[in-house]
């Protein structure tokens, strides 16, 4: 998912700057990994967050890593997810 509609880039650029987003994202990284680069943090998190939607889950995924996230460990997550 690289071509994202204004709307949909906006999104991303919102929650990736969001202090509680780059927290949560630091949080994760920080901690010993229990799961291959977080994936199992991190689909708990855009699970939740995505409330079960395919796009969100994929939108936030880019806005984690956005933030700082691992990208192998969202990117597992997602595909775990959908």
């Amino acid at each position: 998912m690289t071509n994202l509609n204004p709307t949909q880039q906006k999104f991303v650029d919102d929650f990736a700057a969001d202090p509680e987003i780059q927290q949560l994202v630091k949080d994760i990284e920080a901690k010993p990994a229990t799961t291959r680069n977080h994936y199992g943090d991190y689909g708990a998190a855009l699970s939740t967050l995505s409330g079960g939607r395919k796009i969100v889950a994929q939108l936030l995924g880019l806005a984690f890593v956005k933030a700082g996230a691992n990208v192998q460990g969202v990117s597992d997550a997602l595909t775990l997810l959908l």
